[in-house]
């Protein structure tokens, strides 16, 4: 009789340790016994497979196999080397059943009787629960250990950082690589001072002859772009911040390789639990990066290919709160709030109310205002000075918003352990809620803190690129104003202007300068003008 053999591992550790190989021994141990035959081709193994999958390389070809009818029976070790859950059990074992090619079991043989066939559907689910219980007590037991600092939250190495081999996890083991390091910290450099793009940064990479983090001919500006946003190079690593969901399905045929990829989702940031690793940069450099980002981003040339846009990605609607972009309509170019699009795109119920302004008059308006203010150098002079002398640069905030982050992180846990003394009858439900009540009004407060923090620490790096290029913006003072063309007014519109606020009857400019206090009284740091006088 033609049989075939099944084997399967769950972890790539156990196929190092030779587990399934001790499988395929004990499969042609009876196979030699018996007196089968069990052809090499007829040998399938999952080699790093879940139990709880019946979506298995080997086994799909074994299903195949057999209705092609290539063997009379399939001979497997256990019941859980075949599946964990019991559903999937029952699905395969009728399957092969209705072929004429029954599974036989080594350890634990079954046969038609009814007993034996009770006997078979508890130990499935037996086993479902086993791989259940062993997988809520991993999570747990590895939760336990990210929340003491004992277990770094990654499987391969961040570039820059090397592991202990024989303790890979151990956070007290974590050495920088100076090499590598070296290359990061000229990246957010090169980004944060040069104003280098991430194309710029991958392309002086390569052209330097620097070996990229992931292998290949040439450094990939998606790659620049992750290391960017990781922040374990400021010291802080996050673990329980991301989990697998299944996959997409999508039509046609797809290979072993990609019927394993899974997708992965962001859990709250509430849940994120922080391990405090070696810094390669500073806090501060990593802030000031991530709030450029955006800016840069906005500011990119390929956003806007077909028109020449003074404001551009610097007005917004003071009403919904969306950015206003320039379209053209008709014979004239407007700013026109996101709200007035549709539905689906803005994901709001309602239309924003606030009208469209003219290009050509907006620009010419607030141009004006930006000529006036740089007529009155003093205005600019105390400013800066103020900020050389530390009146208005705080270097503590991003400290600041690292006490928050784990204060309410903190508070979010009590709630959990609230709960859980709840769950032990240990709290009754009206102390329960009343404590609840409290920390959540707490994590508000925090997360309030904490909102208005990030957005004092943009109007501090906003100052600190004003400073950076005052001799640009001295340069075009003296040049004259009303001379400069388009690049050059762009320029010192990005230096100057924030954000110019549209709403129904007023617009306001908010200058990156800090006037309240130096403006005269009537400015208090903005320009307001009525809406009539741009419609």
């Amino acid at each position: 009789m033609k049989v075939a053999a099944y084997a399967r591992v769950s972890t790539q550790r156990q196929a190092q340790e030779q587990t399934i190989t001790q499988q395929i021994e004990r499969v042609q141990a009876r196979v030699q016994t018996e007196g089968w035959i069990l052809e090499p081709r007829h040998l399938y193994r999952d080699e790093g497979y879940s139990g709880a999958r019946i979506d298995r390389p080997a086994l799909d070809r074994l299903r195949d196999a057999a209705e092609r009818g290539e063997f009379q029976a399939v001979v497997v070790t256990a019941p859980d080397r075949l599946a964990r859950r019991f559903v999937h059990q029952t699905l395969l074992l009728e399957e092969f059943a209705q072929l004429g090619c029954p599974i036989v079991f080594l350890d634990r043989p079954i046969s038609q009787d009814p007993h034996d066939q009770l006997l078979l559907q508890i130990r499935g689910a037996v086993a479902e629960y086993e791989r259940a219980l062993i997988a809520d007590r991993t999570r747990r037991g590895r939760l336990a250990r990210l929340r003491a600092g004992q277990l770094l939250p990654w499987v391969n190495t961040p570039y820059g950082y090397r592991c202990d081999p024989q303790h890979p996890r151990d956070p007290a083991r974590l050495r920088i690589e100076e090499t590598e390091a070296s290359v990061i910290r000229h990246m957010f450099a090169w980004y944060a001072e040069e104003g280098l793009s991430m194309h710029a940064i991958a392309a002086r990479l390569t052209r330097l002859g620097i070996p990229p983090s992931r292998g290949g001919p040439h450094w990939n500006p998606a790659t620049v772009k992750g290391l960017l946003s990781n922040e374990v190079y400021a010291g802080t690593a996050y673990g329980n911040r991301d989990y697998a969901v299944e996959p997409r399905r999508w039509r046609g045929g797809r290979s072993a390789v990609e019927q394993q990829r899974h997708t992965t989702r962001r859990r709250p940031q509430e849940e994120w639990i922080a391990v405090e690793v070696p810094s390669i940069i500073s806090r501060g450099l990593f802030e000031r990066v991530q709030a450029l980002r955006p800016l840069r981003q906005a500011q990119a040339p390929r956003n806007n290919t077909r028109h020449d846009y003074l404001l551009r990605a610097r007005v917004s609607c003071a009403v919904c709160g969306l950015a206003a972009a320039g379209r053209p309509r008709g014979r004239h170019a407007y700013y026109i709030c996101n709200g007035h699009l549709s539905r689906i795109q803005t994901g709001r119920s309602q239309c924003c109310a606030v009208r469209a302004i003219r290009v050509d008059r907006l620009d010419p308006m607030v141009w004006e205002d930006v000529c006036h203010l740089l007529s009155t150098p003093q205005i600019i002079i105390e400013a800066l000075r103020r900020a050389q002398a530390g009146e208005l640069l705080q270097d503590d905030t991003s400290e600041r918003l690292r006490q928050l982050r784990q204060a309410r992180v903190k508070a979010q846990r009590q709630i959990e352990r609230l709960v859980e003394a709840f769950t032990a009858e240990v709290l009754t439900l009206d102390e329960l809620k009343t404590r609840r009540s409290g920390l959540q009004e707490r994590i508000r407060g925090l997360t309030q803190q904490e909102r208005e923090l990030r957005l004092h620490q943009h109007h501090q790096l906003r100052l600190t690129e004003l400073c950076a290029n005052i001799e640009d913006l001295c340069q075009a003072i003296n040049a004259g104003l009303h001379t400069r063309d388009f690049v050059g007014r762009r320029k010192i519109i990005e230096l100057l202007v924030d954000r110019v606020m549209l709403s129904h009857d007023t617009i306001e400019i908010c200058y990156a300068i800090p006037l309240t206090g130096l403006a005269p009284a009537d400015r208090k740091g903005t320009l307001r003008m009525p809406y009539r006088t741009l419609s």
